[in-house]
């Protein structure tokens, strides 16, 4: 039994218009949307919200009127709450796309293995292999709603790289400098087999043998062949073609080159993150296309612990197949045939990301965390956020998860919190005391409310809500004007002052942080509002300056 969609719940049309669905969890869970309501001869901005239905009402859900489903409207005064708590779950889940499609990646197209899941249907089913990256587009075009495409190779390059790429153009991000790279050139045809045959341009290689082969290369770039995400989620090297196991390049290198023609055409897909977030690159974008790394997925879809699981033993993949029939998280999901799985390694990769997606869109838990992402340069994974323990950044990253990760469904985290620097660079969260905070909360404040935020921002409401809960933009709830926003911060159409995540990091209460921001502070160079450090780029200045903030009022 299906549902009745919450796009499709249009009564009372004499006073009920809707502008667009903000969360659908699918069959008997809950939906919100924004509206507007007729009252008083005027149609009114609205926050509504409603259960959706299932096989015990035909569909219709909860509230309904005469058979009718219909929203319930949330009071005025409430909807500042409960559009945090929205902004908050719809940001953790993958709910803005339908559909993931999980493609194991090779050199060798005979190779590639997809799964599709359903993330509305809870169902995956195996597509098989032989996949070029023109039909995997063609796949997520046939799906009904926005897809998002998980490939098994990398989208970014180290930052060390990067660096060497300045120095012969200027290109402004990894995507347009894929876009201009020339699918016959040596840069895709040769692999270095030693480092003195190691080029920029072509940079591909293969790790020699012996005690030193896996630092052979280090010396060639600053910081090395690994981008941050790479050391700690322990992928090998982007680069590295061949050599020693695991090695992702090959494939890597096979990406590009299908990838980096369909970049200079009129394209109907997104590569995440270079091209803005998820959520709102779904509402952009029929496909997103975003990396994975099947082995975090491994340890999402069937907890393991800190122990890496043996996918290349036939014995092992079966084990792993039996417990993610049995696992609580998957019951009622329907996982379709699980032999070429139990028979490939390819295919049993691309089922395990299928069902960690599919898991974390269940389980309403991040796809991503924000501290592991460089939107120009290095990009990021999918299914970092979730691998997270509970009690945060415990040490080294295991490829299976975090030590101390409990293998419960109750302990599965939500979303990761560790910052990209080393643990021992991690800042201590500021507590000013809480009777002196009355006495430094900001005075005379120049604030506006989410409505004139998204004006100024040339985004939607919901956008504004987001950023807020993100801590892309200051902004605190008030009983006065709900959702309460210092305009100072916003620079024009789309700019915000930079670093104030980091400053929030520190000072987690925005309205001290923002009476910190606004105040005189004695810098090295000059007394200067810390607001205007952020705005002229000197944020560590800034970052450095803030734990100071609690002792000078202890």
């Amino acid at each position: 039994m299906t549902y009745i969609k919450p796009q499709e719940v249009r009564s009372p049309k004499n006073r009920w218009r809707l502008i667009r669905v903000l969360h659908d969890g699918g069959i008997g869970e809950w939906s919100a949307a924004e509206g507007q309501w007729a009252k008083g001869g005027q149609w009114h901005d609205v926050l509504a919200i409603r259960w959706n239905g299932g096989s015990s009402d035909r569909g219709i859900g909860s509230p309904q009127s005469r058979g009718l489903p219909i929203w319930f409207i949330v009071p005025d005064e409430m909807e500042a709450a409960m559009r945090s708590v929205i902004v908050s779950v719809t940001e953790r889940m993958a709910c803005p796309f339908s559909f993931f499609v999980s493609a194991n990646w090779s050199e060798k197209e005979k190779r590639r293995s997809v799964h599709v899941a359903d993330l509305r249907g809870r169902r995956i089913r195996c597509e098989g292999t032989g996949w070029t990256l023109k039909t995997l587009l063609d796949l997520a075009r046939e799906q009904d709603g926005p897809v998002l495409v998980g490939v098994d190779a990398a989208l970014g390059v180290p930052d060390g790289y990067w660096r060497e790429v300045l120095k012969t153009g200027n290109p402004a991000s990894f995507i347009e400098w894929l876009r201009g790279l020339d699918p016959n050139s040596d840069f895709f045809a040769e692999t270095a087999s030693n480092a003195a045959e190691w080029r920029v341009d072509r940079p591909f290689f293969r790790i020699p043998g012996g005690p030193e082969s896996k630092t052979a290369y280090d010396d060639l770039l600053p910081g090395g062949f690994f981008r941050k995400i790479d050391r700690r989620a322990g992928a090998k090297p982007i680069f590295a073609a061949s050599g020693i196991p695991g090695t992702a390049g090959s494939g890597t290198r096979a990406l590009w080159r299908e990838l980096a023609p369909l970049l200079r055409e009129d394209r109907d897909f997104a590569v995440w993150p270079f091209e803005g977030d998820l959520a709102d690159l779904a509402s952009r974008k029929k496909i997103v296309l975003a990396e994975i790394y099947p082995e975090i997925a491994h340890g999402i879809a069937i907890p393991t612990g800190p122990d890496k699981l043996a996918k290349n033993k036939p014995e092992k993949r079966n084990e792993a197949c039996d417990r993610l029939k049995k696992i609580e998280w998957a019951r009622g999901v329907d996982l379709g045939d699980l032999r070429s799985a139990r028979e490939d390694e390819n295919a049993f990769d691309s089922l395990f990301v299928a069902a960690a997606v599919l898991r974390c869109a269940i389980k309403g838990r991040a796809l991503f965390s924000s501290h592991w992402i460089d939107r120009q340069v290095e990009g990021g994974m999918l299914l970092v956020g979730p691998v997270d323990s509970v009690t945060g950044w415990s040490g080294e990253f295991h490829a299976m998860g975090l030590p101390g990760t409990s293998n419960d469904d109750a302990h599965f985290p939500g979303d990761m919190a560790v910052p990209m620097e080393a643990p021992a660079a991690r800042r201590e969260r500021l507590e000013v005391p809480e009777r002196l905070a009355p006495f430094i909360r900001s005075k005379g404040l120049d604030a506006i409310g989410a409505s004139e935020a998204a004006e100024r921002l040339k985004v939607s409401r919901t956008t504004v809500y987001q950023w807020a809960t993100r801590k892309r933009l200051l902004a605190w709830t008030s009983t006065e004007r709900g959702l309460t926003i210092p305009a100072a911060q916003i620079l024009g159409p789309g700019r915000i002052v930079p670093g104030l995540p980091k400053v929030l990091d520190i000072i987690d209460d925005p309205e001290l942080a923002w009476a910190f921001l606004t105040q005189d502070w004695p810098f090295a160079d000059a007394v200067a509002r810390p607001l205007d450090k952020l705005a002229g780029g000197q944020i560590d200045e800034v970052v450095d300056a803030a734990p100071g903030f609690g002792t000078t009022f202890t």
